[in-house]
């Protein structure tokens, strides 16, 4: 194979080479090459179909349910707050502990997805979002992706149907049957008998 006579890039002629083993030189100097792999990488992205266009809107409308909810949420915590501290005999005692994890659960709901409304509809990167966080790169990406986002959402709706079945119970204290303490009087007392004469 005959060495070409001009380099690819610049058109100048190729400098004096000795004989030697292996491809012929396309080009005249490092600096050559470098500008005609950018150019060969410039056309191959061009050439590449756009991705599909997103929908930065798409995780408004969660955003808000979901701030809405975790007002309500906080708003039941302040209440069972209230009424441990005033010491309710009917108040369940973990009550306040659990209603603490319903709140924390809508948290998590509302980060993943306020995460995925900055990234979709506002472009932040990734490294942003860590530092605003305080937590790594990779953390971020892999705690609050897209995926983990949809799984969440879906997983939400089951847990909001056996939040609110069960939530009445664990508010309220529940009394063992077979406790004597609490065993209900008889509705009509028997009468002491008289002693006899």
């Amino acid at each position: 194979m005959s060495t070409p006579e001009t380099c690819e890039t610049c058109k100048n002629p190729m400098p004096p080479r000795a004989a030697s083993p292996g491809r012929p030189a396309r080009f005249c100097s490092s600096a050559c090459r470098s500008a005609a792999h950018r150019k060969r990488t410039r056309e191959l992205r061009s050439s590449t179909p756009a991705a599909a266009p997103t929908q930065p809107e798409r995780y408004d409308a969660p955003l808000r349910n979901l701030a809405n909810e975790l007002v309500e949420q906080a708003n039941r915590l302040y209440r069972l707050t209230e009424r441990a501290t005033a010491s309710d005999p009917d108040l369940a005692p973990l009550a306040v502990l659990r209603q603490l994890a319903s709140v924390r659960e809508d948290l998590d709901d509302l980060t993943v997805v306020a995460v995925q409304q900055a990234r979709s509809k506002h472009t932040v990167h990734w490294g942003i979002i860590a530092k605003t966080l305080d937590v790594s790169t990779a953390t971020a990406s892999r705690t609050w992706s897209t995926e983990r986002a949809v799984r969440r959402l879906a997983q939400r709706q089951r847990r909001l149907v056996s939040r609110r079945s069960s939530t009445p119970l664990f508010e309220q204290r529940t009394r063992p049957t077979d406790d004597p303490a609490h065993e209900a009087p008889p509705a009509h007392p028997r009468p002491v008998p008289r002693p006899t004469t």
